[in-house]
């Protein structure tokens, strides 16, 4: 989206600091358990750190990065992104060098590192340098009639011009007609006989249009009014590298740099539509193997020869600007970040621009997206599917999502009404997340529908919420282990859309696996079934929301496959499709289109024969629609024939039904070593293809909705993340693919790890029973190797026999007054209150404050003793230590929302009170 869009788009995300700029797994030399104890620095978010409007000084810059230091962040990225309206703010200013020097002086004192944000501005990457020769093009054209039978000599209308830029590609001529296709014979080249605007030409007999073809600058702009530059020139994107990161480089030298700078990023591309670029006829010509200029009028909307002709010439067209786009704006950006040895993340494109949405991630070390909670903008799903699946199939270990608030934001956020969310996107395979941080004089308030997270110090919970913070760090150090597992590999076809496979075309493709009550919802949100007459822009009442989607195979993970690592990177071993970067999958499926698709019943001759030959070497393929012609116009004729002829091998002959009364009906061939298996599948597992469940997830003996996992594995470890995505307590039975180690539990919101859990295990499978609080979450470990296990065991609270007692309540009268040496200045309450406490006469090993629940996080202090943050359920703290017989004095500081200025009452939500809202009481546990 661009800066006129989307404002929660420019919160770009951080960068790994790692050994290699290639952005492979950094070797850790301690164990997982000691780093989960003590997560290291590549486990740390990072905040994304906006400079906007020159509002940052030299004193806000240090404040800024010790307050990020004190959250527990790894870094910051820092993002220059002045407005338009303020051109003194111009980065490139001496003075705005001088703070950009101090801000990496200042993060090299404190331990930080700091990232670069592409550009001065918000967008993808421009500058108020670049000219409209090197800026993004696009094709215009204007139209003439003439009579025949004549001589004409005349200057021809010229298109559009933006920026005071243009230039011609070509004029041609072709018979007005009332066919609603022109035969390519009858287009005339006249670009010879034109001159300086004028053309020369004898007219033939009937009446001619002229088409005057040719280019000029789009127009898009950062937010600094800057041009953006053309991102299919090679020329361009070095002139722009050498004038932004080179010259950062060169103003703060190489040893400071060297230091601190670790990486480079590309945000979310947002920046429109481009169709031209000097360079586009020469790499056309290169790509597609024929000279495009005879068929540039199809790009002007006229149908040449055929409507197929003119659809296969768009398909390469479009297919050429998205491999130009990878290779020489990504892959020329990346030798370029490499060569300071910094590492380059990136996210994927926006729903308008032509674009892949995972090719590019090859040149990526780190990819990614973003999560907007609550917001239309949260129906990303697309976007975070892609750089997952992206980082998964080019072999990149970490993957990362920009985490901000809505556009509309009610700014009443704080910890657990983002750790749904945030457990959301560790699931989906998410393995970094990254927080907005304003810069200096942005900190207490922000402007009505400003995106914003908490990464604030003046917000009131800014110091309790490192609690939230420790819990990612844990998170991210197991998430960050092994390689990440996937059953599924999901064809994302041909479509050059960035959101070729969004999920809900997985619903007409997989209907057993997805289940009834998926299937039917599909239904009614596409027929618009009780949809409101009026619906806010938040709500996205009728669009697919990820959320609607949670566990969507019911146990079975997928990524999604694109055509070049099909093509590129695809082979069997032992009957599974396995790609370079060690990624392996049972079993591969094509899914149905989509109606909108324009390839709808296309394959390229290479795809098809790549399917061929996978099926044969003996994967197992699950087909839709038969593919009836070759792809692009490259791919004609002949190509069509190599189609058909495969898709007969693969799509005919007869198909066995294979029926199972529990499991379901199939339908199945072997081709080869390999299987074809038809599609729709209606079967409700993939059991008949000899593929169990990874993660069964039950409640009360039906399929657990709304429990969200990821798993991932390394020849000492299996580690599952299960997250309880709902608002109430559940009591869950796991049947998690994994034997031969005993389960434990890792809990990351307290550090504490289990050992002494009950599992059963059974043919492949290790069955155990757990308990998660509202939003809870917890990470299941079997550790293979002897003598893993370290450290004792502890109350097993996620046992659903574990039930603490209730032994005291605090109904006393609570003292409210502003925190000692706070004067109620950043909007926290202290709580006090005095008991007197009697031990109950059975021996309970554990005490714990019970806060009830919570609309902010709170840091409890018993008898001078700090017991910790409760900001998640249970909401409990440990007081074991600190209570003593007769009187206690409790302290429970309360952070509000906001610092000094509250929000208006009209962006309060009726569950945003203050103070303590539940009962507060002392229970106790024995050790199991």
């Amino acid at each position: 989206m661009g800066s006129e869009m989307h404002p929660a788009t420019y919160f770009v995300g951080a960068l790994l600091l790692l050994a290699s700029c290639a952005g492979h797994r950094v070797e850790r030399h301690a164990s997982l358990e000691e780093n989960f104890r003590n997560p290291p620095g590549e486990a740390k978010p990072w905040a994304c750190w906006r400079w906007t409007d020159a509002a940052s000084s030299l004193a806000g810059i240090t404040s800024d990065l010790e307050a990020m230091q004190q959250a527990g962040v790894g870094g910051a990225y820092l993002i220059p992104a002045q407005e338009a309206e303020q051109p003194s703010a111009e980065l490139l200013l001496p003075k705005r060098w001088e703070m950009v020097r101090h801000a990496m002086r200042e993060a090299d004192r404190l331990g930080l590192k700091i990232a670069l944000h592409g550009c001065d501005g918000l967008a993808a990457d421009g500058e108020t340098w670049v000219t409209p020769e090197l800026s993004m093009q696009r094709i215009v054209w204007t139209k003439k009639t003439v009579a025949g039978r004549q001589g004409f000599c005349d200057t021809l209308p010229q298109p559009q011009s933006r920026c005071g830029y243009y230039r011609d590609i070509a004029v041609y001529a072709f018979p007005a007609s009332d066919s609603a296709c022109v035969p390519l014979s009858k287009i005339v080249d006249l670009t010879g006989r034109f001159r300086s605007g004028r053309l020369t030409w004898n007219v033939p007999a009937g009446r001619w249009i002229i088409l005057r073809m040719g280019h000029t600058s789009t127009g898009h702009t950062t937010s600094t009014g800057g041009l953006e530059y053309d991102k299919l020139s090679r020329k361009a994107v070095r002139i722009y590298f050498d004038r932004w990161v080179d010259e950062l480089i060169r103003q703060v030298g190489t040893e400071l740099s060297g230091r601190v700078l670790k990486g480079v990023h590309v945000d979310s591309r947002e920046y429109g539509s481009l169709s031209w670029s000097p360079d586009l006829r020469k790499e056309f010509k290169r790509r597609r193997g024929y000279d495009l200029l005879p068929y540039l009028p199809i790009v002007s909307g006229l149908s040449v020869e055929s409507a197929d002709l003119s659809e296969r010439f768009l398909l390469d067209f479009r297919q050429t600007i998205v491999d130009m786009v990878a290779d020489n704006f990504y892959g020329v950006l990346q030798k370029g970040v490499h060569k300071f040895g910094c590492t380059f993340s990136a996210e994927c494109a926006a729903l308008a621009t032509v674009g892949s949405g995972m090719a590019h991630y090859r040149y990526v070390d780190i990819p990614t997206s973003e999560l907007c909670p609550s917001s239309a903008a949260y129906d990303k799903s697309g976007g975070l599917l892609n750089a997952v699946s992206g980082a998964h199939i080019y072999g990149k270990n970490i993957v990362q999502a920009k985490i901000v608030t809505p556009l509309s934001s009610a700014r009443g956020e704080h910890p657990v009404t983002l750790k749904t969310i945030s457990d959301y996107a560790y699931a989906a395979g998410i393995n970094r997340l990254t927080y907005r941080a304003p810069a200096d004089g942005q900190q207490d308030t922000a402007p009505d529908g400003e995106a914003n997270l908490f990464l604030q110090r003046g917000r009131a919970w800014w110091k309790p919420g490192r609690a939230w913070v420790e819990y990612a760090q844990r998170c991210q150090t197991l998430l960050q282990h092994g390689r990440p597992v996937a059953d599924v590999a999901v064809f994302a076809g041909e479509e050059t859309s960035a959101w070729a496979a969004i999920p809900e075309r997985l619903v007409t493709t997989l209907p057993g696996i997805v289940g009834r009550e998926v299937v039917e919802r599909e239904v009614q949100r596409l027929a618009d079934v009780g949809v409101p007459v009026h619906e806010d822009f938040a709500d996205g009442f009728g669009s697919a929301k990820p959320e609607k989607y949670v566990n969507l195979l019911r146990g079975y993970k997928y990524d999604l496959l694109n055509r070049d690592a099909l093509l590129r990177l695809a082979r069997v071993e032992n009957g599974r499709i396995v790609l370079q970067s060690g990624a392996s999958y049972a079993l591969l499926a094509l899914p149905h289109s989509t109606p909108l698709a324009p390839t709808s019943g296309r394959m390229s001759a290479k795809v098809a024969a790549r399917l061929l030959s996978l099926i044969k070497a003996g994967a197992t393929v699950l087909v839709g629609e038969t593919p009836m012609q070759a792809a692009g116009l490259d791919e004609a004729g002949e190509s069509d024939l190599v189609v058909r002829r495969i898709a007969a091998q693969i799509w005919g002959g007869a198909f066995a039904e294979e029926f199972d009364e529990a499991l379901g009906r199939i339908y199945t061939k072997n081709l080869g070593r390999g299987r074809v298996v038809k599609l729709p599948y209606y079967a409700d597992s993939f059991l008949q293809l000899g593929l169990e469940r990874d993660v069964d997830v039950s409640e009360n003996g039906q399929h657990a909705a709304q429990m969200a996992w990821t798993h991932r594995t390394s020849d000492s470890v299996d580690i599952y993340f299960i997250s309880n995505q709902t608002d109430r307590k559940r009591t869950l039975t796991l049947a998690l693919r994994t034997t031969g180690a005993s389960p434990e539990l890792w809990d990351a919101v307290s550090g504490v790890i289990i050992t002494n859990v009950d599992g059963e295990q059974e043919n492949s499978h290790t069955t155990l029973q757990i308990c998660l609080p509202e939003r809870g979450s917890v990470f299941v470990v079997f550790r293979k190797t002897a003598g893993a296990k370290a450290g004792a065991s502890q109350h097993n609270i996620f046992s659903p026999s574990f039930a603490p007692k209730p032994l005291f309540s605090l109904d006393g009268a609570w003292l409210a007054s502003p925190c000692e040496g706070q004067a109620g200045e950043d909007g926290t309450t202290c709580y006090t209150q005095t008991f007197t406490w009697s031990a109950p006469g059975e021996q309970l090993d554990q005490l714990w404050l019970d806060l009830g629940w919570l609309t902010n996080p709170v840091r409890v202090t018993l008898n001078g003793h700090p017991c910790g943050v409760a900001w998640t359920p249970p909401y409990r703290v440990d007081i074991t230590g600190a209570l003593r017989e007769g009187s206690n004095t409790l302290s429970v500081e309360v952070a509000g929302a906001w610092a000094d200025v509250p929000p208006p009452d009209s962006l309060l939500s009726p569950q945003q009170e203050a103070g303590l809202p539940g009962e507060v009481k002392i229970v106790g546990g024995e050790s199991e």
